[in-house]
């Protein structure tokens, strides 16, 4: 168990390092050009994916696009069944994606709200650039506790991880509404911290528990 949460943090922090860490305090810079850069350079970063597309080695099949797509629907419908079927024999799966479902729109309203609170002429006051870095300090809480998360679960057990973890977020989602950075940096590295946690816990507890072959397709229902 040790061993699967702690390769489970690594892979969760990777992100967390690479795209969660840089991506808002390049974006507070970003948006400083104003709506045309803003778009403009989303623009792209579109193409320039597109591109590494087109370099791609890609294989032909003999089989035609017809057979190919018919074959695709019946076999993604007939999974997404089964996968539909195991995950409403499973109460505790059934629970921990409503806790999922709760933290996901918590952290939309989050990202919605928080630059009106926090960018000029909003209470704090910030600029666009100040506020994208501030908006890495989740990454930095996640990356903080990422490679040391199944130690913290097992000092806690996965049982009070699946039990409190919400309360604890509203904690931490609660100092955002305190009028000063200090409060809203804390917020936002404990929001990151905790969110670890959490994946770390459930993502494992799914490894172990859900067999192999259905797998995917609980996750994708």
């Amino acid at each position: 168990v040790d061993h699967l949460q702690s390769a489970t943090g690594r892979v969760q922090s990777l992100p967390m390092g690479s795209v969660q860490l840089p991506g808002p305090a390049a974006a507070g810079f970003v948006v400083a050009l104003g709506a045309a850069g803003a778009f403009a350079n989303v623009t792209a970063l579109y193409l320039a994916s597109f591109v590494f597309l087109l370099c791609m080695a890609w294989s032909g099949g003999t089989e035609s696009v017809e057979d190919t797509t018919s074959r695709m629907k019946e076999g993604v419908l007939t999974a997404f069944r089964a996968g539909f079927a195991y995950f409403a024999r499973r109460p505790d799966i059934v629970r921990m994606s409503g806790h999922g479902m709760a933290a996901n729109f918590v952290f939309s309203a989050l990202t919605t709200l928080l630059p009106l609170w926090a960018v000029a002429p909003g209470p704090l006051g910030l600029s666009t650039s100040v506020f994208g870095f501030i908006m890495t300090s989740s990454a930095v809480g996640g990356l903080l506790v990422g490679w040391s998360a199944h130690r913290v679960i097992k000092i806690l057990s996965e049982r009070a991880v699946f039990l409190f973890m919400l309360p604890v977020l509203a904690l931490f989602v609660a100092l955002l509404a305190v009028d000063h950075v200090a409060f809203v940096v804390t917020g936002l590295v404990g929001y990151g911290m905790a969110v670890m946690i959490w994946n770390v816990a459930s993502i494992s507890y799914r490894q172990r528990t859900v067999p192999t072959g259905m797998f995917s397709r609980v996750n994708s229902v």
